[in-house]
C-alpha cells in the first residue's frame, strides 16, 4: 500500500490583500482557508499533511493545532 502525504503552501503573506493577517489564515465560511484545505485532504482519504508556513509564524499552529505539520 502507498502512503501519500499533502503539502498545503501556505506561506503567503497576503500582502496584495493589505491584511496583516497572512491570507491563508483569513476566515471563509467560519473557517481559515488552510484549515479548508486541509479538511479537503482528508476527505480525499490523506492522513499526513505538512503546512508550509510563513517562518516563525504561531499564528499557524495555533489554528492547526497537531492536525498537520508546520514548516
Amino acid at each position: 500500500m502507498t502512503n501519500y502525504a499533502a503539502v498545503i503552501l501556505a506561506a503567503g503573506l497576503g500582502t496584495r490583500m493589505r491584511s496583516r493577517t497572512p491570507k491563508a489564515l483569513h476566515r471563509v465560511c467560519g473557517r481559515e482557508m488552510v484549515s479548508l484545505a486541509l479538511s479537503a485532504s482528508r476527505a480525499a482519504g490523506i492522513e499526513h499533511a505538512v503546512v508550509v508556513t510563513p517562518p516563525d509564524d504561531e499564528r499557524f499552529r495555533a489554528a492547526l493545532g497537531d492536525a498537520a505539520q508546520c514548516v
